[in-house]
């Protein structure tokens, strides 16, 4: 399997990247907008999620927990579809306010 075929979404639109020890999320991801509804980053040790995290306009799920996140993004505000946000185990000190 190419590395950029692991980077795409199933026929439901997940996406599992977890335990990949990654420290930041590969850019790839944020040109999936239209296909992408779950994405799992979870169990990596990523510092930030960018602000193009706004850009995933189909998301329903992200689960990002088990990291070294001190902070979301305030674009996670215009994630209208997002029903599920797992964030534990993170250095989050807040919460955005765009969340709502």
């Amino acid at each position: 399997m190419d590395d950029d075929d692991e980077l795409l979404p199933n026929e439901d639109g997940y996406l599992d990247l977890k335990y990949r020890g990654w420290t930041e999320i590969d850019d790839a991801i944020w040109s999936l907008s239209e296909r992408l509804v779950t994405i799992d980053i979870s169990f990596n040790g990523i510092t930030t999620v960018p602000e193009t995290l706004g850009s995933l306009t189909q998301l329903k799920e992200l689960n990002c927990s088990c990291n070294n996140i001190t902070s979301l993004p305030r674009s996670i505000g215009r994630l209208w579809n997002l029903k599920i946000l797992k964030a534990n185990g993170n250095q989050l000190s807040k919460i955005p306010e765009e969340i709502g």
